[in-house]
């Protein structure tokens, strides 16, 4: 049971993929939360952190060298698929929001202990997990913002505004079922509830910050309702020192919560669609469900692990290191146009300081066999964090490879990559078009 849209499975490709993945994640973080002098809160244990400054929908403001590149690639497309409303003059005005702020969002809050369990049931499970998301909207018009929470959610969303007098509150309540979402509605200061698809959606509006808290759940208006943990202050001042608040974009990205969160949206996928399966095939499917889910477990365990997390920012990418990993990078041959000949030289270094002996990389069908199995989460973290072990082994297993173009013209942008033994990081900075 291979998953979405994997389509080719040489071992050049993975990066080209990780970056399709990352223009779509830059282009989700158009729908997500806040960073301002006094930012909302950080969730605890989310998949992936995002904050967008609302301004960047409003075409002809100031961008950044990597987002001018993105969009130069997507023309909308993205945009379009996710049903996220087109950038275009005025667009921020007329959604009620506040482009001088930022949208700061905590995406894939999951429970990783329940997941585990549930991919260790011999059989299908009749419960699924929760992927929540907790978002936080500058408003500029409450009224103009609050009249288009649906049109953002997309087509087909359906919203209702809870009563604020006491028995029409109650008879609001009446609609749901009895149980924890019946208390929920009774009793949860919430000003906005609605529906899309199979995800409940909840809206608080917080009048003093002037933000919108957007909460969802695929699990009922209980679970939407209820608040996630905040971030350790540790974790929030680190993410400040990686450079997550400076500028005007920001995600945050580590292999582990990558994978915690595409585990648990793959596996509500799988639960939903073999609930209408032949009992006679159930679990054959179930268990071959299971092993694709966990390719991304052969992934993070990986050793060497160099790359520990990531920033994604409006310029480009800076790595967090492990210790030691500067003694890998010191010296490499960096290309700055991404042409064969570069990516040929620095794969080659690679492969003298990464030999491929262990697997995924022992085997030259391997890595594109658990990429294409894993799905999108295989693919951001063999793309964006096992980069270094991916050149050498198209070193090593598909040398042919690297003589043919990397992309199609122009589609590659010319970069700088500068090490930073001090702060122990990784910069790589967009610096130019080919």
């Amino acid at each position: 049971m291979t998953r979405a849209r994997q389509r080719g499975d040489d071992a050049r490709m993975v990066l080209l993929r990780a970056g399709v993945g990352l223009l779509a994640l830059v282009i989700a973080a158009g729908s997500a939360r806040a960073a301002e002098p006094d930012p909302p809160p950080l969730a605890d244990g989310a998949g992936v952190y995002a904050r967008v400054r609302l301004g960047l929908l409003e075409p002809g403001s100031p961008r950044g060298a990597l987002v001018r590149h993105l969009e130069r690639l997507d023309d909308g497309a993205v945009a379009r698929l996710l049903d996220l409303p087109a950038p275009r003059a005025g667009l921020v005005a007329e959604l009620g929001l506040d482009p001088a702020r930022d949208l700061v969002a905590s995406f894939g809050l999951t429970d990783p202990e329940r997941c585990e369990r549930l991919l260790g049931a011999p059989e299908t499970p009749r419960e699924q997990p929760d992927v929540r998301h907790q978002v936080f909207l500058p408003y500029a018009d409450e009224v103009r913002a609050m009249q288009n929470v649906t049109r953002l959610l997309g087509r087909g969303a359906r919203c209702l505004r809870p009563p604020r007098e006491v028995r029409a509150r109650r008879a609001f309540a009446a609609g749901f079922p009895a149980g924890p979402d019946r208390a929920a509605a009774a009793t949860s200061a919430l000003d906005l509830v609605c529906r899309a698809g199979e995800t409940t959606v909840v809206v608080v509006l917080h009048r003093a910050t002037r933000t919108l808290e957007i909460l969802t759940s695929d699990l009922g208006l209980a679970a939407a309702a209820a608040r996630p943990a905040p971030a350790p202050a540790a974790f929030t001042r680190s993410l400040e020192r990686a450079g997550f608040f400076a500028g005007r974009l920001g995600l945050y990205l580590e292999p582990r919560t990558i994978s915690r969160y595409g585990k648990a949206t793959s596996l509500v996928k799988v639960i939903r669609v073999l609930a209408g399966a032949p009992p006679e095939v159930r679990t054959r499917l179930w268990e071959q469900a299971v092993r694709e889910i966990r390719v991304v477990d052969t992934l993070t365990a990986v050793r060497p692990a160099p790359l520990r997390s990531l920033v994604v920012g409006e310029d480009g990418l800076t790595y967090a290191l492990a210790e030691g990993a500067e003694r890998l990078f010191a010296s490499l041959p960096f290309p700055r146009g991404l042409d064969p000949s570069g990516v040929k030289r620095l794969a080659h270094a690679l492969r003298g300081r990464l030999p491929a002996r262990t697997s995924p990389f022992s085997q030259k069908d391997e890595l594109p066999r658990l990429v294409k199995e894993g799905g999108w989460p295989a693919m951001l973290i063999a793309g964006l964090f096992l980069w270094p072990h991916t050149l050498a082994f198209a070193a090593t297993h598909h040398a042919a490879e690297l003589d043919r173009p990397f992309a199609s013209p122009g589609q590659l942008p010319v970069i700088e990559v500068k090490l930073d033994e001090a702060r122990h990081q990784l910069g790589v900075r967009v610096v130019g078009e080919p």
